[in-house]
This record gives C-alpha cells, structure tokens and sequence, in this order.
C-alpha cells in the first residue's frame, strides 16, 4: 500500500486528517467525502461560511456582501463549527473548510 507523504510517522491518525493528502493525491472518494463534509450545513450556514472564504476571512466583508448583521455572521458560523466539529481559529480547518467549499463550487457550476 502506498504510503501517504504527510503522514510518515506510525501511529494513529483521525480517518478526517487523511482527507486533504488523500484528495491532493488525487483520490475522487477523497473529493466527494470533503464535499460531503459540508451537506450538514444549512443553507444559511452554507452561505456564511461562502462569504466568509470569498471575503478573505473577513467577518465584515462577509456580513457586507451578505447583507446580514455581523452578529448574525458570527452566529452562523459558530453553529457550523459546531456541526462540523472545526475551528475557524486552525489554520488547518481552515484549509479544509475552503478547499471544500471550493470542489462544492466547482461542481455546482459543472451542473
């Protein structure tokens, strides 16, 4: 079995770490299982979390763009890292978080 670059040392790893060298690796259960990943979210959730990513991380410009109250932002985005079990804070979640959003975006514009 090949052995994941990322991952060199023995132990034991949480099955979602191996999703983002798994997808880079070009794996397309990978790429379905991280799009997946954000189907727990409502649409509300969904939406702020977009804006969130496209606006550069920026609670402002997110609110902004959604025309929402910034309160309103942070709610939703700390009920989505509560489904999703992540923190915007990790720069690691982080990556996942856009780098799933992104292959939702992708696909979405392919239908």
């Amino acid at each position: 079995m090949e052995r994941l670059f990322a991952f060199q040392e023995p132990g034991v790893y949480l099955y979602e770490t191996h999703l983002v060298p798994r997808f880079l690796l070009g794996d397309e259960e990978a790429r379905e299982e991280l799009r997946a990943w954000l189907a727990a979210l409502r649409p509300g959730e969904l939406e702020a979390l977009l804006a969130w990513l496209q606006g550069g991380f920026s609670h402002k410009r997110a609110a902004r763009a959604l025309g929402i109250h910034l309160n309103t932002l942070r709610y939703r985005l700390r009920r989505m890292e509560e489904k999703l079990s992540v923190s915007l804070q990790d720069p690691e979640d982080r990556f996942r978080l856009e780098l799933a959003a992104r292959i939702l975006l992708l696909q979405n514009k392919k239908r």
